[in-house]
């Protein structure tokens, strides 16, 4: 499974998750270098905290999963697009858009989608091997050339839904303000003349710039707004459950 689709001939991904309930879950993704943590979840109701007793509730009956959001996101609306039926172009995919925050990025793909994407880190149909679930993970990408200045810090939760019509849902959710982002990008240039990073050395400094920046986030050492993003993100996970 890849977590996203490339359109730049040369990306550099780093990928980590730091997560706040049970460390013990911890193992690696495969192809690229991504740890990610996995909550063994039960079909229990949803539950609320002082926290978040004025966060909404979605739940999909069709397709088995939920969570709870701020209220401050705004109206929710699901919307789905089926492409097809030729066999270059068929599938369906569900969206989820919030009207009050466009940061946040919500789709699920059906297991025989076959459109190509173009890329795009919301695209997943999940993994039809693995059991119902859910993981999630802290998301770092280093891009290269002229998106040098773009990279996304964001947090993922992804619902495995294998056997249901739509297979697999990526929630993703911003990390970090736009005043870190912008902070952080400038930590690590890709090169002085703009040009992309093609060697080993480059690819393990852009290694360490996510390692740092991850650890970072894991430490606090991030603006205000940047920590209440991180503790919706916390919220959000352990609302989400599958039945």
């Amino acid at each position: 499974m890849k977590l996203i689709l490339i359109t730049i001939p040369v990306i550099l991904i780093f990928a980590a998750s730091y997560f706040f309930l049970q460390s013990d879950f911890f193992k690696p993704r495969e192809p690229v270098a991504v740890v990610v943590s996995t909550i063994t979840q039960t079909p229990t109701p949803i539950t609320t905290t002082d926290e978040t007793a004025n966060w909404k509730t979605y739940l999909n009956e069709k397709y088995g999963f939920g969570f709870r959001y701020p209220f401050s996101w705004g109206e929710l609306q699901e919307k789905t697009v089926i492409y097809g039926p030729n066999e270059y172009e068929r599938g369906k995919r569900l969206f989820l858009i919030f009207s009050k925050n466009s940061r946040v990025r919500a789709s699920g793909l059906s297991s025989d989608f076959t459109r190509p994407m173009e890329g795009g880190d919301d695209t997943f149909g999940g993994d039809p091997q693995k059991p119902k679930g859910i993981s999630s993970s802290i998301y770092v990408g280093l891009p290269g050339c002229e998106e040098r200045y773009a990279q996304t810090y964001n947090g993922w939760v992804e619902f495995n839904l294998p056997g249901k019509e739509i297979s697999g849902f990526r929630l993703i959710l911003p990390i970090l303000s736009q005043a870190e982002i912008e902070k952080f990008s400038r930590l690590y240039p890709i090169s002085g003349d703009g040009s992309c990073p093609v060697g080993s050395k480059e690819l393990e400094q852009a290694k360490q710039h996510a390692e740092d920046i991850l650890k970072k986030i894991e430490t606090g050492d991030i603006d205000k707004e940047s920590r209440e993003n991180l503790q919706i993100f916390r919220e959000v996970v352990k609302s989400a459950y599958v039945f």
